[in-house]
């Protein structure tokens, strides 16, 4: 039986182990309540408030980013990467959570455009953008995939027909449309400062078709890597952070490009936060 298993198994250790989720949750309804928000309100901090969307598995996914140990570290790592960035593209958006996020944190004029190919995603941003959307904040929806090419991809989705993904799910959900990021932004009028890219597996062909739009511009990247996706479908991951660390982007942490090839490990989707250098 594995660590995690035994605590789980001692109710005052499961408890204990779950005290920081806890007092998040609580730190969030206080300010809530102190500020008289509305009942679907997430604070994960003083000054951030997003109303949560109404249907059930995204608001759960929400929750869990905001409260749950992993997501929390996420959101504060995003909330530093993005700094005093004004125009975020939102690559897999999904129901809109660091959407939500970077809009609700901006302090003054700012851009958002979430990419999400799955129409049940769609109508929940929708939702979410209409519930966290405020006067200075050019929210913008496509719903479209990214890809290397404009056209359409094959699609999979699961028992809950919430997302579609080209690796994932038991079941086929048809064919959604995509473009390159780069004709993306441009039909959209949106110059990133922020990517987020999650798009289960098709950063490689994104990342890789977008260098002369990424040389360009030169966005920071919150990117994860599929690795395990991309080396069932016969593509080496190293080549997409290889690409990256040529045009000039590192770690926003100590983490070296050196060491992150030497010791990397392709059974596991990594989140990395890139900068482009100065």
């Amino acid at each position: 039986m594995s660590l995690r298993q035994n605590v789980r198994s001692i109710p005052v250790l499961h408890f204990a182990a779950r005290l920081p989720v806890y007092w998040r949750r609580f730190a969030s309804e206080r300010r809530k309540w102190n500020r008289a928000l509305l009942g679907d309100t997430l604070c994960p901090a003083e000054d951030i408030a997003i109303r949560a969307p109404d249907h059930a598995i995204a608001h759960e996914v929400f929750e869990a980013m905001v409260f749950e140990n992993a997501g929390a570290v996420e959101l504060r790592d995003f909330l530093e990467l993005a700094g005093d960035c004004t125009s975020f593209v939102d690559l897999g958006a999904s129901g809109g959570f660091f959407s939500a996020v970077f809009a609700c944190s901006r302090r003054g004029a700012a851009t958002v455009l979430s990419v999400e190919p799955d129409p049940v995603s769609v109508r929940v941003l929708e939702s979410v953008r209409g519930k966290n959307a405020r006067a200075g904040i050019d929210w913008k929806i496509a719903a479209v995939g990214v890809a290397a090419t404009e056209g359409r991809i094959a699609v999979m989705a699961d028992d809950a027909h919430y997302g579609v993904s080209v690796m994932q799910g038991n079941q086929k959900a048809g064919e959604v449309p995509v473009m390159p990021l780069a004709r993306l932004c441009s039909e959209q009028q949106v110059t990133p400062d922020l990517i987020k890219i999650d798009i289960e597996s098709m950063e490689y062909e994104v990342v890789l078709s977008s260098l002369d739009f990424l040389k360009q511009h030169r966005p920071r990247l919150h990117l994860e890597l599929h690795s395990p996706f991309l080396v069932k479908q016969g593509r080496d991951p190293k080549e997409v952070m290889a690409a990256l660390f040529a045009l000039g982007y590192r770690f926003r942490y100590a983490l070296t490009p050196a060491d992150f090839l030497a010791d990397f490990d392709p059974t596991q989707i990594l989140r990395l936060d890139l900068v482009p250098s100065a």
